[in-house]
C-alpha cells in the first residue's frame, strides 16, 4: 500500500460474525490533473471482506486536455465475498477523469461494488464538469469477459436538464452484485426498489440482471450528492439483506 492510500488494520464490531472491515482512506485531498492511480483487491477462497470508504473523492478541476486516471481491479476467489463501499464522487468546475473498473469473480464467489458521482460548484452556481469516461468489466475467473458496462459523459449534459439523459437530477450511482442470480428473485427485488422511491422528487432507482445472468445491476439517480449517499447506502443494506449470507 503506497501514496495516497491508507488502509486501518481489520475491524470487527459487535454485529459482525466472520467480515474483516477494512477503512479505506485517501490523504492527498483528491484527485489531480494527470495522476494515475490503481487499487489491485484479491480476496481468498472463503474469505469475507467488507472494505469501506468513510469520505467521498474530490476531482478537482483541471485545465483541458488533462485528466486524472484510476484504475480499481478486484478478485475473488471461490467462495469467497467481498464488499467494496465507495462514496460518490463529487466532480468540480473543470474535472476530468477516466475510470476502470475490473469485477473477477471465481465460481460461488459474491462482489458487491458500489460507485457514483455527483456535481458540486463550491461559488453556488452551474459550472459542470469537463468529462467522465467510465468502464466496469465483470470477468469469470478465467479471464472471459461476461458483461462490460462503459460511461461517456459531459457535466455540460447534465446541467442542461435534457429529458431522458437526467432531467433535474445532478447525482448518479450504480451498485453491482456480482454472482450467480435468479432473475425471478432479480425482478422481485426491482419491483420492491422501485416501489420504495415510486413519486419520490428526490430518487428514481431500478434493477436489472447482468448478462449471462452473472449478476444484478442497480441504477439511482439523484437530485444531489446528499440524497444520492443516503439511497444507495440503503439499496446496499437491501441488496445484502435479500442476495448475501449476514457477515
Amino acid at each position: 500500500m503506497s501514496y495516497p492510500y491508507c488502509v486501518t488494520a481489520p475491524l470487527r464490531a459487535a454485529t459482525t460474525k466472520t467480515a474483516a472491515r477494512l477503512i479505506l482512506q485517501s490523504s492527498s485531498g483528491g484527485l489531480y490533473a494527470g495522476e494515475r492511480l490503481a487499487q489491485t483487491i484479491t480476496a481468498g477462497p472463503q474469505a469475507r471482506v467488507v472494505i469501506e470508504c468513510p469520505a467521498a473523492t474530490v476531482v478537482h478541476g483541471m485545465k483541458p486536455p488533462t485528466l486524472a486516471k484510476q484504475v480499481l481491479s478486484i478478485a475473488v476467489s471461490r467462495d469467497g465475498q467481498l464488499r467494496y463501499l465507495s462514496r460518490p464522487l463529487i466532480f468540480f468546475p473543470d474535472a476530468a477523469l477516466e475510470q476502470r473498473v475490473v469485477l473477477r469473480a471465481s465460481a460461488d464467489a459474491t462482489i458487491l461494488y458500489r460507485e457514483g458521482f455527483c456535481l458540486h460548484d463550491a461559488r453556488g452556481g452551474d459550472r459542470a464538469f469537463r468529462q467522465f469516461r467510465g468502464s466496469t468489466q465483470v470477468l469469470d475467473e478465467n479471464g472471459a469477459l461476461l458483461a462490460l458496462d462503459r460511461t461517456v459523459v459531459e457535466g455540460a449534459q447534465i446541467i442542461a436538464g435534457i429529458p431522458g439523459m437526467g432531467g433535474a437530477f445532478r447525482a448518479f450511482g450504480s451498485i453491482y452484485l456480482i454472482r450467480s442470480v435468479d432473475e425471478a428473485e432479480v425482478l422481485q427485488f426491482k419491483g420492491a426498489l422501485m416501489a420504495r422511491f415510486a413519486g419520490s422528487p428526490l430518487i428514481y432507482a431500478s434493477a436489472g440482471v447482468l448478462r449471462r445472468g452473472c449478476g444484478l445491476l442497480v441504477r439511482v439517480a439523484a437530485r444531489d450528492g446528499g440524497a444520492l449517499a443516503d439511497a444507495l447506502e440503503e439499496i446496499t443494506d437491501r441488496l445484502a439483506n435479500v442476495f448475501l449470507e449476514p457477515d
